[in-house]
């Protein structure tokens, strides 16, 4: 054992152990007492917001749920202090699920429970150590909604939640590099760093030297000629910048989609729509 092991176990011996009312232990929390607490003992809780819920639920019937190790808090007098969210996700999930449960906390504490914001996926992934965590985690959430339905029919983090995203990360080798490509202060006027970083993501998954070589020549403007895609990309994004349209992040996808995929073919092309046409189909990557 080395001389910083044997430090931390004797400090760690060093700590007394304090006797309480409370009790934590792992449960299998089921559906119908999830149920039941909710209906018999929650009447003090703060507003309990499906949405959260369902996405919650969600990540459990995807196998993607992570336990962070935070319990159901349940007082002294048998109220849900916290973890009303995760009980009804239970509810919607409708199958048991292994949760830390501590009993026996003080009702009034309730008054000082989750006073704290609730970290960020980007400061989640940068206590792990990731660079440029804050635009890495925006690229990953639409690199998740874009795995959930491929036409991307709203840009939303539906199916973002921060456990979903870190998976992600887990399988995404070269996130870092779309991250670096799509730094914003490389990129033309009028792109945002993260649909540029989610595209060129999405585009090395096909073919990962084509994308660098595609996505370089646009953040980079180099080699580049009237009729080229990234030419084209990199005017209308400027003409839209100088006339103050600003496009929804669907439509900045559509375009780097649709100038990809000329690229992809060889072809030249000066105009590119943004938007879709009443039977046009959002492009699927070649």
């Amino acid at each position: 054992m080395g001389k910083v092991k044997i430090q931390e176990h004797l400090l760690m011996k060093e700590l007394k152990t304090v006797t309480t009312k409370a009790v934590s232990i792992c449960k299998e929390i089921t559906p119908e007492w999830a149920r039941y607490m909710l209906d018999n003992h929650n009447g003090c809780n703060r507003t309990l917001y499906i949405e959260t819920a369902k996405k919650y639920a969600c990540s459990m019937e995807g196998g993607t749920w992570m336990a962070s190790g935070e319990p159901i808090i349940i007082s002294d007098e048998g109220n849900i202090l916290n973890g009303q969210h995760r009980l009804l996700a239970i509810c919607i999930y409708g199958k048991p699920v292994a949760m830390m449960v501590t009993e026996g906390i003080d009702q009034a504490s309730f008054a000082v429970m989750d006073m704290h914001s609730k970290r960020s996926c980007g400061q989640v992934l940068g206590i792990m150590g990731v660079q440029n965590a804050t635009l890495v985690a925006s690229i990953l959430k639409l690199v998740c909604v874009y795995n959930a339905n491929k036409a991307m029919p709203a840009i939303t983090n539906k199916f973002a939640s921060n456990d979903v995203v870190i998976l992600e990360y887990d399988k995404a080798p070269h996130v870092g590099l779309s991250a670096t490509i799509a730094q914003p202060k490389s990129l033309p006027i009028g792109m945002t760093a993260s649909v540029f970083g989610f595209c060129h993501y999405v585009c090395a998954r096909i073919d990962k030297e084509d994308a660098d070589f595609f996505y370089r020549q646009i953040s980079e403007g180099e080699s580049i000629v009237k009729g080229d895609p990234a030419y084209t990309v990199i005017k209308i994004c400027r003409n839209q910048y100088l006339k103050d349209v600003n496009p929804s992040q669907k439509e900045r996808v559509i375009l780097f989609f649709k100038a990809w995929n000329h690229f992809r073919r060889g072809e030249r092309v000066h105009r590119i729509r943004t938007t879709l046409g009443p039977n046009e189909n959002f492009p699927l990557l070649k």
